[in-house]
């Protein structure tokens, strides 16, 4: 490998002694190195491969950090292809599976507090197992014990790379790929401590996208990051004449607690007849009607926005 070779320093990780869900790592260098190559045999891409093993059903292993800078860099090489994939293998680091935080945003401090709490516990951990009938089962229960808490550092870990890694990955929102601009909106969403950075690059890509998917993933993601500041840039696009936008801006508002007729009269024409789906839009994998009736379910108790702004019948 070449010093600009994204996959320099590959062979230095000790992936034989990292854990994925399917055991022990050392099979993700060559995952990562048919990503890099951009084809493959079967059904599914490289990619796709190296996600089950490392985020297995929303599940961030301890492996997965180890990957983040190397999808990193291959996701800003141009040589390369399909990198937009490699983004969203970064947002499944980070979160794991958005339907778990859809329609309403990623709160990371929730998983520190878990992780601080089980570290909290070690004492006690210790007392169970110092109970136990034999050494097979205080075996057994250090085991557990280690494995939760690896879990946890694991899932505060993948978050935290993912988003050092932001800086470097905003450039993409300028890409000449619309699906890979509509991606990296997608992760820019994830991450609340970011908003005040985010936030401007969003609006600007917003403004700027002919991409009508690409442009609702913008809006949605200044939606999930949950700065009121934000508002009124959403609400802009309630009257939009692309329903795409209409709809991502019926949907972010929700998330403000912003559900009057308008909103919903948008988010239920989306529920009856969604636009075509498209790569530029992969929230819920692309589902409008999914992500609409997600909305909806959260109408019938948002009666204000979040600081005590009230809404009216037609934001505006």
């Amino acid at each position: 490998m070449t010093d600009d070779d994204p996959l320099t320093g590959l062979d230095d990780v000790p992936w034989a002694r990292l854990q994925h869900s399917y055991g022990m790592a050392d099979d993700v260098p060559g995952h990562l190195r048919a990503m890099q190559a951009g084809d493959w045999e079967g059904r599914y891409p490289p990619s796709a491969q190296l996600a089950n093993h490392i985020v297995h059903q929303g599940t961030r292993s301890q492996a997965a950090v180890y990957t983040v800078p190397f999808l990193v860099r291959m996701a800003l090489d141009p040589r390369l292809v399909h990198r937009h994939r490699f983004v969203g293998l970064l947002v499944a680091i980070a979160i794991g599976l958005d339907n778990n935080y859809l329609p309403n945003g990623y709160d990371p401090r929730e998983d520190r507090a878990y992780l601080v709490n089980l570290r909290g516990e070690a004492d006690d951990w210790a007392q169970w197992i110092g109970e136990a009938a034999d050494d097979m089962q205080r075996k057994q229960r250090e085991e557990s014990c280690a494995q939760v808490l690896i879990d946890a550092e694991a899932v505060v870990c993948c978050y935290d790379a993912v988003r050092e890694a932001l800086p470097a990955l905003a450039v993409l929102l300028t890409s000449d790929s619309p699906e890979l601009r509509a991606e990296t909106a997608n992760l820019l969403a994830w991450f609340p401590e970011s908003a005040a950075t985010s936030i401007p690059l969003l609006k600007a890509f917003v403004a700027d996208e002919g991409s009508p998917g690409a442009a609702a993933t913008g809006v949605v993601a200044l939606g999930l990051l949950g700065e009121p500041a934000a508002v009124p840039f959403i609400e802009r696009h309630l009257d939009s004449p692309i329903v795409e936008l209409r709809w991502a801006s019926a949907f972010a508002l929700t998330r403000f607690g912003l559900a009057g007729p308008a909103v919903v009269d948008v988010l239920t024409q989306v529920v009856a007849r969604p636009p075509e789906e498209t790569e530029t839009m992969s929230f819920l994998s692309g589902s409008y009607s999914g992500l609409a009736a997600m909305a909806l379910a959260e109408t019938s108790e948002a009666t204000t926005i979040r600081g005590g702004r009230r809404h009216a019948d037609r934001p505006g």
